[in-house]
């Protein structure tokens, strides 16, 4: 069995410039219509759509599966990294006011959260735990192919990125070696064995003014 994961970034926050995780802030009016031309350009049927609770990612899957028919679900495991005290807090601030700290978060995350936040191996974690669950949900029902949308936030996929890779999570890789922009695509794709998952990288942030075939 094959299951296409198709990995949707939300759009453009209505908090921008700040490090944003669980802080709970709409899409902004562009960043919906960013969203809905990336759907637009996915020339494949989506069977289901599953999606973080955090209304950024959240608004636009209810819409889209109300206006598709497509079912949906929320996975409160593909939500955003929780960044504890900097949650929320803009780029500028943290920069000002914790110089030597934020530089060593950006640049060794493993090493040095943010005060009462989430542990990079606790989020890696769940996240990729969610979509092995989703998947052996999905291989039980013994279908050929299945494609699904999968709106979430860039923290979750580069997790996801670095799990079909095998990179080394801890070392942050996944966080220096390719982008995740507002809206994009990036594609995994999950062959399905009897007791095991083979996952790979299909394509990587993708938006439709280079959108190729994804078929």
């Amino acid at each position: 069995m094959l299951i296409r994961l198709i990995l949707l970034r939300h759009g453009l926050p209505t908090i921008k410039n700040s490090l944003l995780g669980q802080t709970d802030c709409d899409v902004s009016q562009n960043g919906f219509a960013q969203m809905s031309e990336t759907f637009d350009s996915i020339p494949v049927q989506v069977n289901q759509i599953i999606t973080s609770p955090l209304k950024r990612c959240y608004e636009f899957s209810s819409k889209l599966s109300d206006k598709t028919g497509v079912p949906i679900s929320i996975y409160n495991d593909l939500r955003e990294c929780n960044f504890g005290d900097w949650d929320g807090i803009s780029y500028q601030t943290l920069h000002k006011d914790y110089p030597v700290q934020t530089e060593q978060f950006f640049t060794d995350p493993f090493n040095y959260s943010p005060p009462n936040a989430e542990h990079l191996t606790k989020f890696h974690n769940r996240c990729v735990n969610a979509i092995t669950h989703f998947c052996n949900d999905i291989k039980s029902k013994n279908q050929k192919h299945f494609n699904c949308l999968v709106v979430t936030h860039a923290g979750v996929i580069r997790s996801l990125v670095a799990w079909a890779l095998n990179f080394d999570f801890a070392k942050g890789e996944q966080f220096k070696h390719f982008d995740v922009d507002y809206a994009s695509i990036t594609e995994l794709v999950v062959h399905c064995f009897d007791n095991s998952l083979f996952v790979k990288v299909h394509r990587l942030n993708w938006l439709p003014n280079v959108m190729e075939d994804l078929t």
